[in-house]
């Protein structure tokens, strides 16, 4: 079975834990054997990969953290008020609809009446209307009799409005 790059990096990384150095030699032996060739080119690998800087993590100097508080609360404070602008906006545009609806709620409500009226005035001129039939009909009915012509109740709308008879 042939020794890989990867059994070589683990058999070093658990020499580590150990507590010992890896060193070609204890790898060698740790896995039994090997080519001092092929563990020398995975230990460089290996040493290369551990010797890598961890990135530098320092806080960040008060100066610039002052710096960029302010900057989030400014940031902050205009986000504040485009939110208040379009809010704002938002309600006037729902009283403007409300009023316009409750607007509408009163004509329609004017117009309802109005219809209501006309249709009572309309029922009074249809009793009326029976009530001259049925007096003209038991005239009729007598023999001889000769009816009387009714009285006018119709009124034409646009003469009334204009004040005088359409010719």
């Amino acid at each position: 079975m042939a020794i890989t790059t990867q059994d070589i990096h683990r058999v070093a990384d658990g020499i580590v834990q150990a507590g010992g150095t890896p060193t070609l030699a204890a790898v060698r032996r740790a896995l039994g054997g090997g080519s001092f060739t092929t563990i020398s080119e995975a230990m460089q690998d290996w040493r290369s990969s551990r010797n890598t800087p961890a990135p530098l993590q320092e806080p960040a100097p008060e100066a610039i953290s002052a710096r960029f508080s302010g900057i989030a609360k400014d940031l902050w404070g205009e986000a504040l008020k485009m939110a208040n602008s379009r809010l704002q906006a938002e309600r006037e545009a729902l009283e403007r609809a409300r009023q316009e609806t409750e607007q509408a709620r009163r004509e329609a409500e004017e117009l309802a009446d109005q219809v209501s009226a006309e249709l009572d005035q309309a029922r009074n001129a249809l009793a009326e209307a029976r009530a001259e039939t049925g007096r003209l009909a038991s005239q009729l009915a007598r023999p001889g009799a000769v009816p009387t012509p009714p009285k006018p109740r119709w009124t034409n709308r646009a003469a009334s409005a204009t004040g005088g008879p359409i010719c």
